[in-house]
């Protein structure tokens, strides 16, 4: 088939003869029909109904009548009367206009008679009602109690002048005026309003056609595309015909979609079906057409037109499965789908979308657009998301679906679709196209057709160094053009689709990879991106990403100006739950910004806590960054302090966890643990001074040695009771932990005098010795005593 040379050959959608083109076969009803007309002996005025679903034929049935009437028969006549057509008009007036001017009777005086409509009725209503007059009248009554009260006031007097009361009175009294002028409301009512008269003009309408057409026998009067109208007034046409337009010679035949209207009727379906019932004397259901006769009713359409499409039988296959029970959706469907087949040539021809990206997959064409007319809500949703058609694929081909609690939906995850969506998905699930191939089924210019398809999974899995090797480095793509790609996932999947822990993650931890490797070759980032990186969002969860990335993309966005993305990731960091990812960061974090003191400033109060808290267990993964000239410059000036307290909760014997058996059990020294920590401690003082390290020193030991006299004394004042309840004994427990604890805090005082014993000025260290000696009486541990003699002898030994 040449595609070039195709073209469309649209089917007509119309009301055919179906004596002369009777593709369907239902010429058989026009036959039934004629019988019941034809009849001598039938029981008139007689009202037959024609049951079946819009686009069934009905129309083309009562067409055909009138044309056979027409020609063979003068007898009978039929008159048709299109109530949608009418459908904004007066149904009585209309209805015997047009009766009138096809039999060829003179509707002059009639139609002065309908057109001149009159007024019956004046009535006069407010504007508002009696609560609003009520409300004013209370509110007037608080305005004068206020004003008689301020207008006592010398000052006020002189304010308002010559503003009386009587002034003031017929203000409000003039608003009240407005308030409740009457307006005008004229009931018109047509001449024909009374159905008596309505059924006499129509009786008389009859009689005059007769006398005016000799031999005549009968009249059948068609009222179609009743179930287009509004549904009162499809109720109103239908019992006027029943009650009023009543005639021997008269046969009404009334088209509708049965099943519609009883949806309408609040009633059973028992009381519905008696409702109709009562209207029809008669009634003729279309039957619906078996799987192989609309496939042959297709076929023969697709012939007759000469539909220029490939892949017929699949084609056809999968219309008829979806419009099994509407002959003229599959005109319409068929029409639609040569239109849009050849955009799609046109659009290859041109190069806006990639060669055959469409025309060699026509059967996801006919799949899409079915889903876009039939479930425009779906198709919505799969514009967002390309990829979510393929996971409906998988999970329903997984049995992954299942029905919810009112068995109306069926749900796998966070999809749901309605029972036909399912059905027509599970039919067609051999249809299926990677969601990368399905852009040019939703634009009319694919403004990334010269990137490989794979590019979109690659992208997605944040697989840089495919990208790289395969595409970027083979010139396949440049890094410009990739950038616009990830930007517009990035419009597609984060900004319009809020997807930032899915496709967001996965974007994001691609650009940092991009900026680390490639920042000297990129001119400039394109606006979403920028501005998607400078999405708060985006920065909830900093240690997810790639710390060597992460550190170095960073820093080259400040150097770029652009900074909201480190003022949100210095926001977010937090070092609390400590990994092998947080180590690395901080390594390349500092790494990255070294040379940034400003940076470092504002991150040195979040490095000392983690410092305080992990130096000596992470000492060797530190060491890099504790031995750089850079430490100083990250230690915050509470250092001290935070490394005593926490390094005395870790002395506790009572805790899961004790420092000095952890190291005794590692065959380290406490002289070990003390080494650990001087490089920071030294750090500080060369950044500080001794004097302030020491000066934090003294405040922690002043401050224990305050807390441990005032324990003690609780401590003495409980043990002195000669009986203790049990929250006496707790509260005993209680306090000795404290005991303890601040003892510990002692200990770990000595520890740090030792680990910077060789920073200790001359002229420090009576006073230091002094302070060792105050403390020493207080401390336990065998271990630490003999630090402190250590450093004793090291104090005294010059």
């Amino acid at each position: 088939m040449n595609k070039q040379n195709m073209g469309v050959k649209l089917i007509p959608d119309r009301e055919i003869n179906l004596l002369e083109n009777d593709i369907l076969g239902t010429s058989v009803y026009v036959e039934a029909i004629r019988k019941i007309i034809e009849n001598p002996e039938i029981i008139t005025p007689c009202t037959i109904g024609i049951f079946g679903s819009w686009g069934s034929g009905k129309t083309s049935i009562i067409k055909t009548l009138k044309e056979i009437y027409e020609k063979k028969n003068e007898k009978i006549k039929v008159f048709i009367y299109d109530a949608w057509k009418y459908s904004k008009d007066d149904f009585r007036r209309t209805f015997i206009l047009e009766l009138k001017k096809t039999f060829g009777l003179d509707t002059k005086e009639d139609e002065e008679l309908f057109y001149k409509d009159k007024t019956e009725e004046v009535q006069f209503k407010p504007r508002c009602n009696k609560w609003f007059i009520i409300s004013f009248l209370i509110l007037f009554c608080l305005t004068f109690l206020v004003y008689w009260s301020l207008f006592q006031t010398t000052l006020l007097k002189k304010i308002i002048g010559s503003l009386s009361f009587a002034t003031l009175l017929n203000l409000i009294f003039s608003f009240l005026q407005q308030a409740l002028i009457y307006r005008r409301i004229a009931i018109i009512t047509s001449k024909l309003f009374a159905p008596e008269k309505f059924e006499k003009i129509f009786i008389e309408s009859i009689e005059k056609i007769f006398k005016s057409n000799k031999g005549l026998q009968k009249i059948v009067i068609a009222i179609d595309n009743i179930d287009r109208c509004h549904k009162e007034q499809a109720f109103e046409i239908l019992l006027t015909v029943k009650t009023f337009l009543g005639h021997e010679k008269v046969i009404f035949i009334i088209p509708v979609d049965d099943k519609g209207l009883k949806s309408y009727l609040q009633m059973s379906n028992k009381d519905a079906d008696e409702f109709l019932r009562k209207l029809f004397n008669v009634s003729i259901t279309i039957k619906s057409l078996s799987s192989n006769e609309l496939y042959d009713y297709t076929v023969k359409l697709w012939d007759k037109y000469g539909v220029n499409l490939p892949k017929k039988e699949t084609v056809i296959s999968l219309i008829c499965q979806e419009f099994s029970k509407n002959p003229r959706r599959i005109i319409q469907f068929l029409n639609t789908l040569q239109v849009e087949y050849n955009l799609a040539l046109l659009q290859e021809e041109k190069g806006l979308i990639p060669e055959s990206s469409i025309t060699n997959n026509i059967e996801m064409l006919v799949k899409l657009l079915i889903i876009r007319e039939e479930y425009p809500t779906l198709y919505e949703k799969i514009m967002d998301d390309k990829s979510l058609l393929q996971t409906i694929t998988d999970n329903i081909i997984s049995e992954k679906f299942t029905k919810d609690e009112e068995n109306r939906l069926w749900i796998s995850g966070n999809i749901k679709l309605t029972e036909d969506e399912y059905r027509f998905l599970m039919r067609t699930s051999n249809i299926v196209l990677d969601g990368s191939k399905l852009e040019p089924f939703f634009v009319l210019k694919d403004v990334f057709k010269d990137i490989p398809d794979e590019i979109e999974e690659l992208v997605i899995s944040q697989d840089w160094d495919s990208i790289k090797v395969y595409y970027i480095e083979r010139g396949q793509i440049t890094l410009e053009k990739l950038l616009k790609f990830i930007e517009t996932k990035i419009d597609e999947d984060v900004i319009k689709r809020e997807l930032y822990d899915t496709s967001g993650f996965n974007l994001l931890s691609l650009i940092l990879k991009i900026i680390a490797e490639k920042k000297e070759e990129i001119k400039t980032l394109p606006d979403k991106i920028i501005s998607f990186l400078s999405n708060k969002r985006v920065w909830e969860y900093p240690f997810r990403y790639p710390p060597k990335e992460l550190a170095i993309s960073l820093e080259w966005l400040k150097r770029e100006k652009i900074d909201k993305p480190l003022d949100y990731f210095i926001e977010a960091i937090d070092f609390i739950f400590v990994g092998k990812f947080h180590i690395e960061f901080l390594k390349e974090f500092i790494k990255a910004f070294k040379n940034h003191k400003d940076v470092l400033d504002r991150i040195k109060n979040k490095i000392s806590d983690f410092l305080a808290i992990y130096l000596i267990y992470f000492y060797d993964e530190l060491k890099d960054i504790i031995e750089s000239e850079v430490i100083k410059d990250l230690i915050a000036h509470d250092y001290v302090r935070k490394t005593v307290r926490n390094l005395a909760e870790n002395l506790v014997e009572e805790k899961d966890f004790n420092l000095l058996e952890y190291f005794i059990k590692n065959k380290d020294s406490i002289q070990e643990l003390s080494s650990k920590l001087s490089t920071v401690l030294k750090a500080y003082i060369d950044e500080y001074g001794f004097d302030s390290f020491y000066k934090e020193i003294k405040n922690i030991n002043e401050k224990t040695q305050e807390e441990l006299s005032k324990i003690r004394s609780e401590l003495q004042e409980i043990n002195g009771m000669s009986d203790i309840d049990p929250l006496e004994q707790e509260e005993f427990k209680r306090k000795q932990l404290e005991l303890d604890k601040l003892v510990k805090e002692n200990e770990a005082i000595i520890i740090i005098l030792y680990a910077v014993k060789e920073s200790i000025p001359e002229d420090k260290k009576l006073e230091i010795i002094k302070l060792i000696d105050e403390i020493s009486l207080l401390i336990y541990s065998y271990e630490v005593k003999q630090l402190l003699n250590d450093l004793r002898k090291y104090l005294t030994s010059e």
